[in-house]
């Protein structure tokens, strides 16, 4: 990271910074993760790559979130989803996921199943695993906070297996990779 800097390669220095981030985020050390997320976005400004700069913002949204640091998460969930949140963008998704989890932090259930219901209507698609998860979690939390039980334990049913199913994924490749 310092002899990219060092180098002036900024962008590659951000790129780093955002999976040192998700890496940390992963191990669930949000602490950690915000911090770099929030650092790779100050490197992709200083570029000027603002497509650089959202990606990152997407990592403080989720890391704030995680740490349950809503005033934090706010401006970088909103953000996101302006910029994101757009027909044709391949993270559409993670971006409508995570203002919706917002949403329903912030105490807004019904308006969090407002953005995931279409998103979610025609199926999984190519949406990774992780991301489908939490879509599917968050839309048990906020039917469960709006009296819909019977709706919520199905849909927490539906995010249990899927995460299963992706842990069985999981450990089937790194058996695989083992051989």
């Amino acid at each position: 990271f310092a002899i990219m800097q060092e180098l002036k390669l900024t962008d590659l220095a951000s790129n780093e910074v955002l999976l040192r981030g998700y890496t940390h985020l992963a191990r669930g050390d949000w602490k950690s993760g915000l911090t770099d997320f929030e650092e790779s976005a100050r490197l992709a400004r200083s570029y000027g790559n603002q497509y650089a700069v959202d990606y990152a913002l997407i990592g403080v949204c989720e890391a704030a979130l995680e740490g349950k640091m809503i005033a934090r998460a706010a401006p970088a969930c909103e953000h996101v989803y302006d910029a994101m949140a757009v027909p044709g963008e391949r993270m559409a998704f993670p971006a409508t996921m995570l203002m919706a989890s917002l949403q329903l932090e912030q105490g807004r259930p019904a308006r969090a199943l407002q953005l995931l219901d279409p998103l979610m209507a025609d199926g999984r698609g190519e949406t990774a695993s992780g991301v489908w998860i939490g879509a599917l979690k968050t839309r048990a939390q906020a039917l469960s906070v709006l009296g819909r039980n019977r709706e919520a334990y199905a849909a927490m049913r539906e995010a249990q297996a899927e995460a299963k199913d992706h842990y069985d994924r999981e450990l089937q490749s790194g058996v695989a990779a083992l051989r």
